[in-house]
């Protein structure tokens, strides 16, 4: 017995001494540098302020099922992590407390190729969607703010920016459009603004094809009217519609044998908000509309009972 446990113990000095060597011979060929500061993995030149050089295909950190990982092997450079997100913040003091980074790119390109598509259909309700969510300008809490902590947890905040932001409260669109908002495990709500890109461009095209339809109603009782009245109608327009803050500016031109003109704001369903009148000794006007909803309005000029021109405002959350 005492016999084998030597041999044993021999063997095991053995490996030992091995294992040492191999480390040994990996650190020469791997080329692990440290001077002045600096760590040099492989052979590679020093960065010249970073204090950690490497030379490699990727990195892999991994903590139980969950794991982080940049590829380096193509022309693509990847990052991969555990399911399908990954979260840029600051250093974690306990896990009810993130401080949110921002990314700065000058230029981001989203997967949309058609080919990994399905189900794909039009869209429809982008516009009254829209109408229904509430643009806010808010900033982002702080440690020091008294309300930081929710239902006894220091919820994650925003970046050290004090700077007004734009944007929405993520209740609020999940009550219009749950599908894009995202839940953590902590309870956090997040937006997906990307999303939002479709509706807008489906509102414009209805925005547009109302705006056509209302010139071709325009064009086709024109066709039918005395050509003083018609001629008439051409020299009244709106030359700009602005909103600035609570007030409306409206640039017009009315032709000096008009009767009477004024302007009429309408809501995109047709209900009737607001009737200015208008005088022919000027061509600007301005006035309080802080009684309309936020949203997009019609602004139509009418001279002597016949609409003549029209324009859209959009006017913000107050």
């Amino acid at each position: 017995m005492r016999k084998i446990c030597l041999s044993t113990m021999q063997y095991y000095s053995k490996l030992y001494v091995l294992t040492i060597l191999l480390l040994l011979s990996c650190v020469v060929d791997a080329q692990i540098i440290y001077t002045k500061g600096k760590l040099t993995y492989g052979d590679v030149e020093q960065h010249k302020f970073l204090p950690i050089t490497l030379k490699a295909g990727g990195t892999y950190w991994t903590l139980g099922n969950k794991f982080f990982q940049l590829d380096l092997r193509s022309d693509k450079v990847c990052l991969a992590g555990t399911g399908d997100k990954i979260y840029f913040v600051h250093t974690l003091e306990d896990k009810h407390k993130i401080i949110y980074d921002k990314i700065h790119v000058a230029d981001c390109k989203i997967t949309s190729d058609s080919r990994a598509k399905k189900n794909v259909k039009s869209l429809g309700g982008g516009l009254n969607n829209l109408l229904r969510l509430r643009p806010v300008k808010f900033n982002w809490k702080k440690d020091e703010d008294p309300d930081v902590i929710v239902d006894g947890k220091n919820f994650a905040i925003g970046p050290k920016d004090d700077n007004d932001q734009y944007g929405f409260l993520a209740q609020e669109v999940e009550d219009i459009m749950p599908d894009i908002v995202h839940t953590s495990e902590e309870g956090e709500k997040g937006v997906n603004y990307i999303a939002l890109i479709p509706m807008l461009v489906e509102s414009i095209q209805e925005l547009n094809a109302k705006v056509a339809e209302q010139s071709r109603r325009i064009e086709q009782m024109s066709s039918h009217l005395p050509s003083s009245l018609v001629k008439k109608l051409k020299n009244s327009k709106i030359i700009s519609c602005k909103i600035n803050g609570e007030n409306i500016y409206i640039e017009y031109n009315v032709a000096s044998n008009v009767k009477n003109a004024y302007v009429i704001i309408k809501s995109l369903h047709g209900q009737n908000e607001k009737t200015i009148l208008l005088t022919q000794s000027s061509n600007t006007y301005s006035e309080s509309v802080s009684e309309l909803k936020s949203g997009i309005h019609v602004v139509i000029l009418v001279v002597d009972g016949i609409h003549c021109d029209s324009k859209l405002i959009t006017v913000s959350s107050k």
